[in-house]
C-alpha cells in the first residue's frame, strides 16, 4: 500500500475504524496508486457510510439506516462529515430522512436502497388482489421525478404540486398522490402546515429502540464507580431493551456527544459528560 495515501488522512478526526477501510479500498497487488486513482477513493465520510451499512442490524420492515450520531462517532471532525455528507446529496448517492429531533433529526439512506423500497412496498399485494395501477403511478414518480428533483429533506406544498403537475405518465391529480404518500408514511407534515418532511414507513419502532438503548448503556456506565467503562466491556454488555447492538448504541453516544472517549493504555474509555 502507498504510505502517501495515509499522510493525506486528518488522523486527529478520523477512526482507526474508518482508516481501516480506506486502506482497504486502496490496496494495488503489484503498482503504486496514481493520482487519479488516489482521487476515485471514497471520502471519509463515504468510507464511514459504507462501513456502518454493513454493521446495520436487520430490523422488519424497513431499509438500512446510519444516524448522524454513528457518523460523527469515527469522523470527529463535524464540519468534514456535513461537508461531504451533502456532496454525497448532490450526486445521489445518498437521502436525508426526517426523524426524531432526539435522535439528531435525520438518517441516512442509500438512494438505490429507498428507491427499491418505495417499489417494493407500493407494490406489494394485498388479499391476493391484482395492484392498481394507480400505486405503480405514484412508486415510479415519486422515485424519479420527486426525489430526483429535490433533494432537501423537506418540500412544500406548492414545489410538490408544480413537480407533479410536470411528471410524465401520471394519470392522478396532485392531491391524490399525495394523500397516497401521507398514507404509506413517505411524506409526513403538521397539522396546518403547507411543509412536508420526507420519512420512512417503521421507522418509528427503530427509533424507539435507539432511544431505549441509549437510556440503557448510559445507565449501565453511570452505574460504574467512576462513571465510566471501557469500551470493550461496553461492547460486550448485552442490551435489554434493543436488538440493535452494543456496538450500534456505543457508537449512537459518542456521536451525540452524551460520553467523552478518552485513549488509555488499557483501550479506549468512554466517560459520561
Amino acid at each position: 500500500v502507498h504510505g502517501g495515501i495515509f499522510e493525506m488522512l486528518k488522523r486527529s478526526a478520523v477512526s482507526p475504524a474508518v482508516r481501516r477501510i480506506r486502506r482497504k479500498s486502496s490496496q494495488t497487488p503489484d503498482e503504486i496508486l496514481s493520482v487519479e486513482e488516489m482521487a476515485s477513493l471514497p471520502s471519509d465520510t463515504r468510507a464511514a457510510f459504507d462501513l456502518l451499512l454493513e454493521d446495520c442490524p436487520t430490523v422488519a420492515n424497513t431499509i438500512r439506516v446510519v444516524f448522524i450520531s454513528q457518523i460523527y462517532s469515527l469522523i470527529h471532525d463535524k464540519s468534514q462529515a456535513d461537508s461531504e455528507l451533502q456532496l454525497l446529496e448532490s450526486q445521489l448517492v445518498i437521502r436525508r430522512i426526517t426523524v426524531a429531533q432526539e435522535v439528531g433529526e435525520y438518517v441516512f439512506v442509500l438512494r438505490e436502497e429507498l428507491e427499491q423500497y418505495v417499489k417494493l412496498f407500493m407494490h406489494e399485494p394485498t388479499s391476493g388482489e391484482q395492484i392498481p395501477s394507480s400505486e405503480n403511478q405514484v412508486a415510479e414518480v415519486f422515485c424519479s421525478q420527486i426525489l430526483a428533483n429535490h433533494l432537501q429533506p423537506t418540500i412544500s406544498l406548492s414545489r410538490l404540486t408544480a413537480i407533479l403537475a410536470q411528471a410524465p405518465n401520471l394519470f392522478l391529480p396532485p392531491t391524490k398522490v399525495i394523500a397516497m404518500l401521507k398514507t404509506w408514511g413517505f411524506l409526513t407534515t403538521r397539522p396546518s402546515s403547507e411543509l412536508f418532511s420526507f420519512s420512512l414507513p417503521n421507522i418509528g419502532p427503530i427509533i424507539a429502540m435507539v432511544l431505549r438503548g441509549r437510556k440503557e448503556a448510559l445507565s449501565f456506565i453511570r452505574r460504574k464507580k467512576f462513571k465510566d467503562v471501557l469500551e470493550k466491556d461496553l461492547l460486550k454488555h448485552k442490551l435489554k431493551t434493543s436488538t440493535l447492538g452494543s456496538k450500534f448504541h456505543m457508537q449512537d453516544i459518542v456521536g451525540a456527544e452524551l460520553v467523552r472517549l478518552v485513549k488509555t493504555p488499557t483501550g479506549n474509555l468512554l466517560q459520561l459528560i
